[in-house]
């Protein structure tokens, strides 16, 4: 790939499912071109390449938590094209990694759309997902005005939101994980022309709503819970939120 040129290089995830193994075929493309692609936000775990992805002739080792990413990605009727670092730049090749870094926010910017992945479901994320998905719990945010911009100022308080106790905890839960505290997370995101799909395990949180998930969940007061007859409640939770 000429790295003097505007080029970029897809994956073309192969379909499948969950049980086979991941295949797919690299193409290099322009930025300058009118090119469908979504790309892949996520945290890399720790430098243990020990999963493969297989090309037609050949094979790529990749870290665990981009293996389960591409195993929960893929379509399983049709090739799903995909930007995603450690694969689209040859991380051997010093002129190519500078180049592309130089372009990453390009791609990131015409991405159809970018799809944030948090890991495999645990902790009842599957409910976290749900919590993020209804639209009601973040009303309170839809209509400021901000588009596109960083607001760490903002901050709602979700005692009063109905929440259970069990949500509010896999709520937390979910943001705890380490895509919110990673920095690259809030360049990627940001330039994204739609909002992002977050995504854990099988589940994802589409659509305008998904610009209201907390960078990081915080406990502003010490939580305790208060009972009345069988309700539990937060008395206290407080986010802050970043707007995408």
């Amino acid at each position: 790939m000429d790295s003097g040129n505007n080029d970029i290089r897809l994956l073309a995830l192969f379909p499948g499912d969950r049980y086979q193994p991941i295949r797919g075929i690299m193409a290099n493309l322009s930025l300058d071109n009118e090119i469908a692609y979504d790309a892949l936000s996520y945290a890399w775990d720790p430098p243990k390449d020990s999963k493969r992805v297989f090309f037609p002739n050949s094979y790529l080792l990749i870290r665990e938590n981009l293996h389960w990413a591409l195993v929960h990605l893929r379509d399983p009727t049709y090739p799903r094209y995909l930007w995603i670092n450690a694969l689209c730049i040859n991380q051997s090749d010093n002129d190519e990694e500078s180049a592309q870094i130089q372009r990453m926010r390009s791609i990131y910017a015409r991405a159809s759309r970018i799809v944030i992945w948090l890991g495999l479901p645990m902790s009842n994320s599957d409910l976290g997902i749900d919590v993020v998905n209804n639209k009601d719990l973040f009303r309170p945010l839809y209509d400021t005005g901000e588009e596109n911009v960083f607001n760490f100022g903002n901050r709602i308080e979700i005692h009063n939101m109905g929440l259970t106790q069990r949500e509010s905890i896999a709520l937390f839960k979910l943001v705890e994980r380490s895509w919110w505290t990673r920095i690259w997370s809030l360049q990627e995101v940001a330039v994204s022309k739609q909002d992002p799909i977050i995504t854990c395990g099988n589940k994802s949180a589409p659509g305008v709503h998904s610009r209201q998930l907390p960078s990081k969940l915080q406990r502003q007061k010490h939580p305790s819970l208060s009972v009345s007859g069988r309700a539990r409640r937060f008395r206290s939770f407080a986010i802050p939120v970043i707007l995408f």
